[in-house]
């Protein structure tokens, strides 16, 4: 079903602090006559690429936080994890994207994201 806006957190986010950001700006969205959607996307790197492993996913979080030279470490569980999201977000086939970026330690991920979608 294609809806008009989604918005989506990305890694890396304190996975026992879901942020509240996306679910009221959905609100606001959708109090205007729109539809949206949200979607944590950080939960999903969680799941799919760390496998609900908490010491993994801050093993492998690493390759997205700022100041961390990636510069020969194997990007493949990243490029999976943009591949997995490119992939949900054309199922939702919204007409805009929001990134919800509260923190420095999202910057990577929305970086890499926002250049594989162009």
């Amino acid at each position: 079903m294609k809806c008009h806006v989604l918005i989506a957190s990305l890694p890396v986010s304190a996975l026992n602090y879901p942020p509240a950001a996306p679910a009221l700006l959905k609100a606001c969205v959708e109090q205007s006559g729109f539809t949206a959607k949200t979607a944590d996307f950080s939960q999903s790197f969680f799941k799919e690429i760390s496998q609900t492993d908490f010491l993994t996913y801050d093993e492998d979080s690493k390759l997205l936080q700022p100041n961390v030279d990636c510069g020969g470490r194997d990007m493949s569980k990243v490029n999976q994890w943009l591949d997995n999201t490119i992939a949900s977000i054309r199922d939702i086939d919204p007409a805009y994207i929001g990134l919800s970026i509260f923190s420095y330690y999202m910057h990577r991920s929305a970086f890499l994201l926002a250049r594989r979608l162009r």
